[in-house]
């Protein structure tokens, strides 16, 4: 299948879900944004998933990354795209989580009183931010420096990018760690896991590991 062929697909298949997304929330709201959301976790994962995979490799200085680079790499670049598909859950948190709602439950409200100042709107919203800036920073010097390190071949090119594979790699967890807090863990906001963050983590890296292996063998 060439590549327009499959973007023609792409898009009609993303009209079609943009179209019974409006459709769901004429009928009921409140699921269709929780649906919504489930989706743009589970892309937003994957492409950060691919990042944390090419900086594994940059700092592994793995030589059979070279098969997965450039697919990893354009996955990695979709990042921005899921940034700006995170704008129309600003509209619809008070319909998702139950401390963005205006008649939150009094004993909830009493619960998650010491958390009032991290669980706000404009917080959560500016914090989604960094994350996305912190992510989109990495993977565009990433695939800049390779596709540049393969026109003018340089040492100082692959040092600078096993450098900030290795160095980077905590900065991009600790922001996907803290991102799985703010977008899945909040849901339930009067509970809480410091093993969550691990497991989001996990599920990225390996779904990153699935996608690539499909990718590399069509």
């Amino acid at each position: 299948m060439n590549a327009r062929r499959v973007v023609r697909i792409s898009l009609a298949l993303a009209g079609v879900g943009l179209a019974l997304l409006v459709v769901g929330l004429a009928v009921d709201p409140a699921r269709a944004w929780f649906a919504y959301l489930v989706a743009w976790i589970f892309g937003t994962t994957l492409a950060v998933g691919a990042l944390l995979l090419s900086m594994t490799g940059q700092a592994a200085k793995a030589g059979w990354m070279v098969i997965l680079r450039r697919p990893m790499e354009a996955v990695a670049e979709t990042l921005p795209v899921f940034a700006v598909l995170f704008l129309p859950l600003v509209f619809g948190l008070d319909r998702i989580y139950p401390w963005a709602g205006h008649a939150a439950d009094a004993v909830l409200a009493e619960a998650i009183g010491h958390k009032r100042v991290w669980l706000s709107r404009p917080f959560f919203v500016a914090r989604t931010g960094v994350y996305f800036a912190v992510f989109c920073v990495v993977a565009r010097l990433l695939r800049a420096w390779s596709r540049e390190n393969d026109v003018r071949p340089s040492a100082a090119l692959v040092r600078r990018m096993r450098r900030l594979g290795g160095g980077g790699l905590p900065l991009v967890g600790l922001a996907l760690t803290w991102a799985s807090f703010d977008w899945s863990m909040s849901l339930q906001p009067d509970w809480s896991s410091t093993m969550f963050g691990f497991y989001f983590f996990a599920g990225a890296y390996v779904g990153a590991i699935a996608l690539a292996c499909v990718l590399v063998n069509t």
